[in-house]
């Protein structure tokens, strides 16, 4: 695990067997008002309480932890509303005090797509623009680690967060580099494409995440493009180049997952381009703690 994290699961037991587990986690250099949670309870055993006593101990623990602010994520069907109405995991978190804070969308693309297609979106951008592109494979190169690792950073409050109220990440060389050592360790490689300017600098990057237990599928993580270098239609450039790599790589990637918010509208047309077809949805559901009762 990232030694900036830490994280607690706990189990609930029903006459000595497994009814539900529960996480909690926290960042400890980030965002430290803040506790992520998830709960699963046996489908058997919902609607007896398990999950809302699972709730209730990770609400203690975070008030502990001086965490005031909790997180959670809940997946329900696409053709649900974006808040979830309808959805039983949804309207749980509901009833117990949190509130959406932003709606997300995963979509999924089918590989391959035609090497002309992608040739003719990554150089929409790129060459007449100023800007050149460079993709790589598992640790980011020296030159360019500490650009890439201060705009990843800025993730959280670049792109449309909604009321979450999120701070940017650590931005810290040192510790990105560890965390590449545990995608390593998990079998996880990154395949990325960058954007530089005229003076090497790092405005833009989007990478994906294969992992090697399920070499078939491929899992979007970030795509980003600094504010002074927008408006170039970099974003679709990237992606394209960085899906031009992945196919030519020969790796067996059948399907691409990826979840943008609702109301991003730029990052959906751009996916939209590509031929991402959406899934599901994601409520992004936040708390507000109350102060830990006296006694």
């Amino acid at each position: 695990m990232d030694p900036s994290e830490r994280m607690w699961i706990h189990a609930a037991l029903v006459d000595g067997e497994m009814a539900g587990v529960s996480e909690l986690e926290v960042y400890e250099l980030d965002n430290r008002e803040l506790a992520w949670f998830k709960v699963y309870t046996l489908p058997q055993r919902r609607g007896q309480g398990v999950g809302t006593a699972l709730l209730e101990h990770a609400e203690a623990q975070a008030r502990a932890l001086g965490r005031p602010r909790m997180l959670t994520e809940v997946v329900f069907d696409y053709d649900l509303p974006v808040d979830g109405a309808g959805s039983k995991d949804a309207e749980f978190v509901i009833r117990r005090g949190f509130r959406l804070g932003i709606g997300d969308v995963q979509r999924v693309l089918r590989l391959p797509i035609a090497d002309d297609v992608l040739t003719g979106l990554a150089g929409q951008a790129a060459p007449s623009a100023g800007y050149r592109l460079e993709s790589f494979h598992g640790a980011v190169p020296e030159q360019w680690v500490a650009g890439y690792a201060a705009l990843s950073a800025t993730l959280n409050t670049e792109a449309p967060m909604g009321d979450l109220l999120l701070e940017n990440e650590s931005a810290d060389v040192e510790v990105f580099r560890t965390r590449e050592q545990l995608l390593a360790r998990q079998g996880r490689t990154r395949w990325a494409t960058i954007a530089l300017d005229g003076a090497d600098q790092v405005v833009g990057y989007t990478e994906l995440m294969v992992s090697s237990l399920e070499p078939e599928r491929a899992y979007q993580w970030g795509t980003l493009v600094a504010v002074e270098a927008r408006g170039a239609r970099l974003g679709v450039a990237l992606k394209a180049r960085n899906l031009a790599a992945v196919q030519a790589a020969g790796l067996g990637v059948e399907r691409i997952y990826t979840w943008n918010a609702e109301v991003n509208a730029h990052m959906v047309a751009v996916n939209d381009a590509l031929g991402f077809e959406p899934v599901a949805r994601m409520g992004e559901f936040h708390k507000e703690l109350g102060p830990a009762s006296a006694g």
